[in-house]
Parts: C-alpha cells; structure tokens; sequence
C-alpha cells in the first residue's frame, strides 16, 4: 500500500526514516545516523552533536510541515546518492 506523503504528518515521517535507517544499520552492523551526521554537518558547514534528522528543523527555522518533510526525503536521498559506498565496511 501506498501512502500519499501529503497524508502524513512531519513527526511521522521523521519516525519513519530513523526506523528505517536504523533497521538498515542493524542488518548491516554499520552507524549510518552517526555516518549521515558527520556528513550533513559538512554539508551545512556546522558542527551540531546531534542527530542529522534532529538538526533539520532547527537549521532549517520558519520552514513549514510540508517543507520540513520534503527536506528529510531529499537530504536522505542526497547522501545515499553522494555515497554510492556506504553499505560498505569501513
């Protein structure tokens, strides 16, 4: 089934990607949060201690719900394209 992503709130979404983020780390032993942190704190040219998906709304202020969700779709689909290796072991 597919859910339209306009029929989904932001918290949802956010939920939805550290889980599935984090079912693909178990799987592959790896810290992809902690990887894609590292990597988006680059990206920003900012050095946060927190997760990546915990900085979107703060770095991003006044966006709204529909905008903040497109961010993480795009920012998650961003590093995996810009890191066509990281599945690998390091």
């Amino acid at each position: 089934m597919i859910i339209p992503i306009s029929s989904i709130d932001y918290l949802a979404l956010k939920i939805y990607i550290i889980g599935y983020i984090d079912g693909i780390s178990l799987a592959l032993g790896k810290e992809l949060v902690k990887d894609i942190t590292v990597w988006f704190n680059k990206k920003i040219n900012q050095q946060y201690s927190i997760s990546w998906i915990d900085i979107v709304p703060s770095y991003y202020k006044g966006k709204s719900d529909e905008e903040l969700k497109d961010l993480l779709l795009d920012i998650t689909a961003q590093y995996f394209l810009e890191n066509p290796d990281w599945h690998q072991s390091e």
